[in-house]
């Protein structure tokens, strides 16, 4: 029975298990030291020495044991071992840091990524998808009514892989018209194609903003929303799509 530890576990903890099993087959009779050391693909002589500890276990080697045993990692830790582990991550994710937060970022008149006024906690969880993370406050804009509401908080990724790679499914904050705006975005041969909640199910309704032959989609596209947070709920989550877009 494997112990259960409060402690992060080790490669070396990992390294000692899987040779206590691999010595407990052979001394329990179910193989012989010279068949397993064939079907792991190693001499006897060799497995003899790892199994004594004149020679490491390489990670090469326990992978061969792990394949014979038809294992993972995970069959090495006691479920209630892997159930504490989870939970300390589970922890540990929630837990965050702070990065910048701005007023007056997206929305009608509003310039991202706005004006700086302090520092807002994130937690890990969202932070690690974003590589150039800002968290902005939005202004009214009745056009995304249902899905961004005045004074919610936008989690959003300004990286330029962020705004070069569009996701159909994605919110991004867009240039239109001299303002910031959240919307969905299409891409086509003339250029960007920006929907909104009141015009999602109506195509012919979207706003084009056309490409110039030496304009990138980064000079539109000011970055990708990840998450949302409502003032009264403080938590963050993604941002709805509307059905007519699905």
């Amino acid at each position: 029975m494997v112990p259960t530890r409060a402690a992060a576990l080790t490669f070396d903890d990992l390294t000692e298990r899987l040779l206590r099993h691999l010595a407990y087959l052979i001394h329990s009779g179910e193989t012989t030291e010279r068949r397993l050391a064939g079907k792991i693909d190693i001499s006897q002589s060799h497995l003899h020495n790892i199994l004594n500890g004149t020679r490491k276990l390489t990670p090469a080697v326990a992978d061969q044991a792990l394949y014979y045993l038809d294992w993972s990692l995970f069959d090495l830790v006691e479920t209630s071992e892997a159930a504490a582990l989870i939970s300390r991550r589970e922890a540990a994710l929630m837990r965050g840091r702070y990065i910048d937060f701005a007023h007056s970022a997206v929305g009608l008149g509003c310039h991202f990524p706005g004006s700086l006024d302090n520092e807002i906690p994130v937690p890990f969880l969202w932070l690690a998808e974003i590589d150039s993370p800002i968290a902005v406050r939005a202004n009214a804009d009745p056009d995304m009514d249902s899905i961004i509401e005045a004074g919610d908080t936008l989690l959003i990724d300004r990286s330029l892989g962020a705004r070069e790679r569009i996701d159909v499914d994605a919110l991004y904050v867009v240039r239109c018209r001299g303002d910031s705006l959240a919307r969905w975005v299409r891409c086509s041969a003339r250029g960007l194609y920006l929907i909104s909640t009141l015009n999602c199910a109506q195509p012919v309704d979207w706003t084009l903003v056309a490409l110039a032959f030496s304009t990138s989609r980064a000079e539109i596209v000011e970055g990708r929303i990840i998450a949302l947070a409502q003032p009264l709920e403080g938590k963050f989550r993604r941002p709805a799509l509307p059905s007519a877009s699905n």
